[in-house]
């Protein structure tokens, strides 16, 4: 992967004056903006280290009850939560070729 330009030197590169723009207010213009291409980079060094995590645990196992206190059975066809997101998963696979990207499942 590239070595990515400092931050400072792409906002004075992206800074373009307005007319009668001060030398404070442009400078002050610039290292916003670098400050704001480190948060970018900062956002996205947590969302890989977010996407990179291994699988957490599985909640366990419940069931509802009515109002008397009696278990409400599962609905045909919907065993479960993981099973949904299981399914959900293999059909966007299937939609974006056998790969997984962007999906959320």
């Amino acid at each position: 992967m590239d070595a990515l330009k400092p931050a400072a030197a792409l906002a004075a590169a992206a800074s373009k004056p307005y007319p009668n723009d001060s030398t404070a207010y442009r400078d002050a213009r610039t290292a916003l903006l670098a400050e704001e291409i480190e948060l970018r980079r900062h956002i996205e060094r947590v969302a890989a280290r977010r996407r990179a995590l291994p699988l957490g645990g599985e909640p366990p196992d419940y069931r509802f009850t009515d109002e008397n206190g009696r278990a409400v059975p599962r609905r045909h066809g919907h065993p479960g939560a993981r099973h949904f997101a299981a399914r959900r998963l293999c059909r966007h696979r299937a939609l974006a070729g056998g790969k997984a990207t962007g999906v959320r499942a």
